[in-house]
C-alpha cells in the first residue's frame, strides 16, 4: 500500500512501534484509536448486520461475528497482558441486543471483547430471559470476582452464554505473581456455578508461568486439579485452552521471571498482528512439572485444548 490517502489503524496498532510502522507504512497515515474517536464521532448503539445479504446464497452450518459492546478491561492489571483497549469505548448491552438477528443455524455472538462488569452480565442475561434470541450463543469474557460470582449464582439458566473465563493457572501463588487479582477459589466456585445452569465454558490457562517458588506452586496445582475432579463434572459444554507459555508485554516484565527469548516478526507472517514475541525460557525439567497438572486433568477426561 503506497497511496498517502489511506488511513490505516485502530487500537491494535499500539502494539507496534514507530520504527516498525514507518518501516512497513511510509506513506500511509497511522491512527492508534479508535475511529470514532479520531473522527470526532460519537459512539451510536446501533447493530446493522451488513452480512444478511451475502448469507442468503451461501450453504453454511454455524455463524460467528461480532456486536461489540465494550473492548476494555477493568483490571488491565496482569503482567502478561498485551491489552490494546484503553479509551472507553462501552455500547449499551440493552440497547444492542434487540437489534441482533436470529438465525436457523448456530450463531457465536462475540458480545465483548474484554473483561465484562457483573452489572453488563447482568443485563445480558435479563435480555435472555426476556427475548430469546433461537440458536445464539453469547460470548463473553469475565474476571473470577466476588460480584460475578454473585450475578451467575443469582440466574436460572445460563444455556446462551459462553464464558471464557482467564484462570491462567491452578496455583494462587502464581496468580499472585502475575498480578492476577483474582481469588483462585472463587474463580472455581463460578466454573461449578455455571456448569450446572447450562453455560459453554471455555477456561484458559498459561501452564508455564515460571515461578520460583515451583515446588509449592505445583502442590497447589494438584490440589486443585483434586477439587475440579471431585465438584466439575466432566461436559462437553466445557473445555481448558492452555496458552502454555506466556507472552510478556515488554522485555521488562520479561525480565521478571527470569530468562527470556525475543522473535521478531515481519509483517504478514504468522503473527502478523504482533512485531515481536517474548517469552520465557523455561528449563527442560521444569516444563515436565510444569505440565504434571495438566496432564492429570487429561488423564481424567476433561478436554484440553493447546497452543503448541
Amino acid at each position: 500500500i503506497v497511496d498517502k490517502r489511506w488511513i490505516l489503524g485502530g487500537p491494535i496498532f499500539r502494539l507496534f512501534s514507530k520504527d516498525f510502522l514507518n518501516l512497513h507504512f511510509p506513506n500511509i497515515t497511522i491512527v492508534k484509536t479508535s475511529f470514532e474517536s479520531y473522527f470526532n464521532i460519537e459512539k451510536e448503539n446501533i447493530f446493522t448486520p451488513y452480512w444478511n445479504t451475502w448469507l442468503l446464497n451461501k450453504n453454511i452450518n454455524r455463524l460467528g461475528y461480532g456486536a461489540n459492546c465494550g473492548s476494555n478491561c477493568y483490571w488491565g492489571k496482569c503482567l502478561f497482558c498485551r491489552t490494546t483497549h484503553k479509551e472507553n469505548d462501552e455500547r449499551d448491552i440493552k440497547l444492542i441486543y434487540p437489534q441482533l438477528p436470529e438465525y436457523n443455524i448456530p450463531a457465536f455472538i462475540h458480545l465483548r471483547f474484554g473483561s465484562i462488569p457483573s452489572k453488563d452480565l447482568q443485563d445480558l442475561i435479563e435480555c435472555i430471559n426476556n427475548n430469546p434470541k433461537r440458536n445464539s450463543i453469547f460470548r463473553v469474557y469475565v474476571r473470577g470476582t466476588e460480584e460475578i460470582k454473585q450475578v451467575v449464582e443469582n440466574a436460572k439458566d445460563l444455556s446462551n452464554i459462553l464464558f471464557l473465563i482467564g484462570l491462567e493457572s491452578l496455583s494462587q501463588t502464581t496468580l499472585n505473581s502475575i498480578n492476577k487479582g483474582t481469588n483462585l477459589k472463587t474463580v472455581l466456585e463460578i466454573i461449578k456455578i455455571i456448569e450446572k445452569k447450562g453455560a459453554y465454558s471455555e477456561i484458559t490457562l498459561i501452564s508455564r508461568i515460571p515461578s520460583p517458588f515451583i515446588e509449592q506452586s505445583l502442590n497447589e496445582s494438584i490440589d486443585t486439579v483434586k477439587w475440579i475432579k471431585d465438584n466439575i463434572p466432566l461436559n462437553k459444554k466445557i473445555f481448558f485452552y492452555d496458552s502454555v507459555i506466556p507472552e510478556w508485554p515488554d522485555e521488562r516484565t520479561a525480565a521478571l521471571f527470569g530468562k527470556y527469548e525475543v522473535k521478531n516478526f515481519e509483517f504478514g507472517e504468522k503473527y502478523f498482528f504482533k512485531e515481536k514475541v517474548i517469552t520465557s525460557i523455561i528449563k527442560k525439567e521444569d516444563e515436565l512439572l510444569y505440565s504434571i497438572p495438566i496432564q492429570m486433568l487429561e488423564e481424567h477426561g476433561y478436554k484440553i485444548e493447546k497452543r503448541i
